[in-house]
Order: structure tokens, then C-alpha cells, then sequence
């Protein structure tokens, strides 16, 4: 999909985890994304465990060099 809007990300992310789910997977992935071509871009981390669960979370800016927010 050429330029997703941030419910499409978040959409497709969550589809990830219910795939997780259903295979009983543990998953670990990332995506990188401008929403605008003169938008920052920005990292996500995530881990989903094989009850579709969130272990870990992370999401930052990749031009701003500070510390990342991170829960799990």
C-alpha cells in the first residue's frame, strides 16, 4: 500500500498479533514509515507472544536521537 494513513499501520498491526494468536507464534517485527512525504520518520518495535499478546512495544521518531519510549 503506497502512503497508509496511521489506522492502516496500526490496522496491519494488529493483524499481526492476531495471527500470533491463531498460529501460536511468538512474533518480532519492526516497521520504519513516513505518513507524509515531509513527515518525520518513524521506528516501531514489536513482540507479540503466541497468545497474541504485546511483550514489547517501542515507537520513536528516527531523526530526533533521544531515548526511546519502550513498555514490556
Amino acid at each position: 500500500m503506497d502512503n497508509p494513513a496511521k489506522d492502516d499501520i496500526d490496522a496491519a498491526i494488529t493483524k499481526i498479533g492476531e495471527k500470533a494468536r491463531s498460529e501460536k507464534i511468538y512474533v518480532i517485527f519492526g516497521s520504519g514509515y513516513k505518513l507524509k512525504e515531509t513527515a518525520p520518520y518513524n521506528n516501531k518495535g514489536i513482540v507479540y507472544d503466541q497468545n497474541g499478546g504485546r511483550l514489547v512495544f517501542y515507537e520513536k521518531n528516527y531523526d530526533v536521537p533521544k531515548p526511546a519510549g519502550m513498555t514490556g
